[in-house]
């Protein structure tokens, strides 16, 4: 059963297939208590929060679950994270380490008088927590009143308090990496009800870049549109992975909601004349939230000189480029320009440059035209130059002219390269060997053409 007749991937949402390994070992640490505390550090998107989900659901019966939430709106904000647990002191109390530490020791007595199990504290986007509030879970795990599992990014990392743990060995560190490739088999395997053939592996490992949540995304995307179709019984992709789809788009505005209007503006500049080098886009955005940018992983930065930025996923970039309109483009191409000379780009970020120009609209020179579809065949973007070179082509019907049409040929003979068609320039210039060639407009000509 095809795709078309509404066969679609068998989960709508992120599968931990493929992390099995580390959720593992974070519920062995949890229940023989061989430490007090957990960090899972991961980038973003690649299972943190779905993993810390899953522990909880596991000892749903076994323990009292707590959950806090880091939130960089609240990353200023003194404790502002365990106010859920801090209601019964005074506006005076609230402020006071101690009195904080104290509340929380008893609002976990409760808990456990009620039906005697320890309490598992979770924590996400720990790396967004204050110091304060850092602080007292810190102290919290010192004093084994509760097991924390607390999940962040690496860059810019926990607070110093809870990293204070780690080095002094109270906690152990679970590192999540990107999916590789035998991971994706195993996750498509268990998504898909169907063979998956190794074309259609790479391509999803090629495009997500071992990012779960954009796997997830890119599959639902692909089924929905039909180019990811069953065929008897074998999934096949009938084209490239969109990057236009509703579930990559919303995956992109949730991105931008928790950023910082200078974040979005520096992504957005990232994305639409990537790679670009760092100083234009410090002396736009600010050189803190290029730094801002690199600690979050969501920008990667080259090792060459000038040091040039790019966003962290191609596919990733592609999204956003098609939630700016046309107008927005054109305002953030000018920004560009004042401060980059385009005579200077070379490689991808003159063929990004060009291809930026063709999507606003803008006129090419042929030469430019020409060599950004040379160079973006080099990098086996086929789709980008043959659109490029479309745009320095005779726009003349491919027809040949009345007297001079050929006879369809009826001889037998070997097919050699397709010729220019007598309306493109150059074809009288063209030597044809005695062996019968094809024109573009299908018909066979010989050295000399027959006339009707």
């Amino acid at each position: 059963m095809d795709s078309s007749n509404g066969h679609k991937p068998g989960a709508a949402h992120r599968s931990l297939t493929g992390r099995r390994e580390p959720l593992d070992r974070i519920c062995n640490i949890v229940r023989n208590r061989t430490s007090q505390a957990v960090f899972v550090m991961a980038g973003p998107g690649i299972g943190k929060s779905s993993l810390t989900e899953t522990v909880a659901e596991r000892f749903a019966g076994e323990l009292n679950i707590l959950q806090v939430h880091g939130s960089s709106a609240l990353a200023a904000v003194p404790f502002g994270v365990l106010t859920p647990y801090t209601t019964d002191l005074t506006a005076e109390e609230s402020v006071s380490p101690v009195a904080v530490l104290r509340s929380m020791w008893t609002y976990f007595e409760k808990l456990k008088a009620g039906n005697g199990n320890p309490v598992l504290l979770l924590v996400d986007d720990a790396h967004h927590l204050d110091e304060a509030s850092a602080g007292v879970l810190a102290d919290l795990i010192s004093a084994g009143w509760a097991t924390v599992v607390a999940a962040a990014r690496p860059r810019p990392g926990l607070p110093q308090p809870l990293d204070q743990l780690w080095y002094d060995g109270l906690a152990e560190r679970v590192d999540l990496r990107p999916l590789n490739r035998e991971q994706i088999e195993e996750v498509l395997e268990h998504l898909l009800s169907g063979t998956v053939p190794a074309a259609t592996i790479d391509a999803a490992w090629s495009a997500s870049g071992g990012n779960p949540r954009l796997l997830d995304a890119l599959l639902h995307d692909a089924a929905e549109a039909g180019i990811l179709s069953k065929r008897n019984g074998i999934w096949v992709l009938l084209g490239s992975l969109p990057s236009d789809g509703a579930r990559l788009t919303a995956v992109v505005a949730k991105d931008h909601l928790r950023r910082r209007p200078e974040e979005q503006e520096a992504l957005k500049l990232i994305a639409l004349a990537g790679p670009v080098g760092r100083k234009v886009i410090e002396d736009i955005c600010g050189a803190p939230v290029v730094r801002s940018l690199l600690d979050q992983q969501m920008v990667v930065e080259t090792s060459g000189v000038p040091a040039e930025l790019s966003l962290w996923n191609g596919l990733f970039a592609e999204a956003i480029r098609n939630t700016i309109s046309v107008s927005r483009s054109l305002q953030l191409q000018e920004k560009i320009r004042a401060h980059q000379d385009g005579t200077l780009l070379r490689g991808e970020g003159r063929l990004r440059s060009v291809e930026w120009a063709l999507e606003c609209g803008l006129r090419v020179p042929d030469a430019d035209l020409l060599e950004s579809a040379v160079e973006a065949l080099s990098r086996y973007r086929n789709p980008s130059a043959r659109s490029i070179a479309a745009r320095c082509m005779p726009r003349t019907s491919c027809r040949w002219p009345r007297r001079s049409r050929p006879a369809p040929c009826t001889t037998r003979g070997p097919m050699l390269m397709r010729p220019p068609c007598s309306t493109n320039a150059g074809f009288r210039s063209l030597t044809f060997p005695r062996a019968r060639q094809s024109c573009c407009c299908g018909y066979r000509r010989t050295r000399r053409p027959v006339t009707s």
